[in-house]
């Protein structure tokens, strides 16, 4: 845990210290936007999960790349329910045009999935559907490769029974965007996307976010986030699907 709040706090200030010298004619051009959020109840259920995230793009003429690095702590009770990092990179050639190719690599572990690690690595292209100053959508299909590597060879399909790891080619579509609505006085950014296996139709997965940003400032908004996840390989007794709901901050310059 102490690693990965390490890894996230490097990020944070490498971020700060490379915009902090940006007019602001460049924020266009890299850019960062760092997010917490969380939610805590207390009553018959005590429960607390935090999320906190930080973003890096940069956008050249030839090349761009884009970080997405989050971790979440959570607990019932006393209990620690997650304690989970993942990063996603994207690396793009053309970024400004309408048809962008991109690689990536991600990778994650999960405590509340029992995902010792993730790892994940392929190509795609990006079609920009719409870019403008106050609304973009992007359409994307990839390949990957995906490997897991479980703390358990027991899972709820139990064909995969015996080997902690599970590895697979996949396809996969994404889907993203942003819009300002109101005068700017509401902001709705949002991901989705889902993978399948070439090689066996129980292994897939989808993703879903959707956030509301009300701005009190020209860098900072209260943010609103719903989150569905959803794993269709998982070990006997963990849930396939996530579905969480957080409020709090995020600042940026995008």
């Amino acid at each position: 845990m102490k690693t990965k709040q390490a890894l996230i706090l490097l990020l944070s200030i490498c971020s700060f210290s490379a915009t902090a010298q940006l007019r602001d004619s460049d924020t266009l051009k890299l850019g960062y936007r760092i997010t917490s959020t969380g939610n805590i109840s207390k009553g018959n259920l005590d429960r607390t999960i935090i999320n906190n995230s930080l973003d890096i793009s940069h956008r050249g003429k030839i090349t761009g790349f884009r970080s997405t690095n989050s971790y979440v702590y959570g607990k019932i009770g006393s209990r620690q329910t997650e304690d989970d990092f993942a990063t996603a990179n994207y690396f793009y050639l053309y970024p400004n045009g309408r048809l962008i190719p991109f690689a990536t690599f991600w990778y994650n572990e999960t405590l509340r999935r029992k995902i010792s690690h993730h790892y994940l690595s392929g190509a795609g292209v990006a079609y920009v559907a719409v870019r403008d100053q106050k609304n973009n959508l992007r359409l994307s299909i990839f390949g990957v490769y995906d490997r897991l590597e479980f703390d358990g060879v027991n899972y709820e399909k139990p064909s995969f029974n015996g080997s902690s790891t599970v590895g697979s080619w996949r396809a996969g579509a994404r889907v993203t965007g942003g819009h300002s609505l109101f005068e700017d006085k509401l902001r709705i950014r949002y991901e989705t996307w889902f993978m399948q296996s070439l090689q066996s139709t129980d292994i897939y997965r989808y993703y879903a976010e959707i956030n509301f940003d009300i701005p009190f400032n020209k860098r900072g908004a209260f943010r609103m986030s719903l989150r569905d996840y959803y794993e269709n390989i998982v070990l006997v007794g963990i849930e396939p699907n996530d579905l969480t709901y957080t409020f709090g901050i995020t600042v940026g310059n995008y």
